[in-house]
C-alpha cells in the first residue's frame, strides 16, 4: 500500500457520502437512551419508597390516632 516505485501513490480509503447522517443518528440515539436510563434511575426508587396509597385501611388510621390522642401526644380537631 506504501509508495511504489510506479508512482501510484498511497491509496485513501473513500468514505460514503451520508457518514455524516448516520453519525449523527448514532449520537441522537445515544443521548436518548441516556436520558431514558437516567429517568429509570430517578423513577424507580421512588415508587418503591412511596407506593400508591389506594388500599390504606381507614379503622387502623382512626385507632392510630385515638391511641395518639389517648397517650396526649396529638389532640383532635374541633375539641
Amino acid at each position: 500500500m506504501g509508495l511504489s516505485s510506479q508512482g501510484e501513490g498511497v491509496r485513501m480509503i473513500r468514505l460514503s457520502k451520508k457518514w455524516l447522517i448516520y453519525a449523527a443518528f448514532l449520537a441522537a440515539l445515544l443521548v436518548l437512551a441516556g436520558i431514558g436510563v437516567t429517568a429509570a434511575k430517578a423513577l424507580w426508587p421512588a415508587a418503591a419508597v412511596h407506593p400508591a396509597n389506594g388500599d390504606s385501611n381507614l379503622v387502623f388510621d382512626a385507632d392510630y390516632v385515638q391511641g395518639l390522642v389517648k397517650q396526649g401526644i396529638a389532640k383532635r380537631p374541633g375539641l
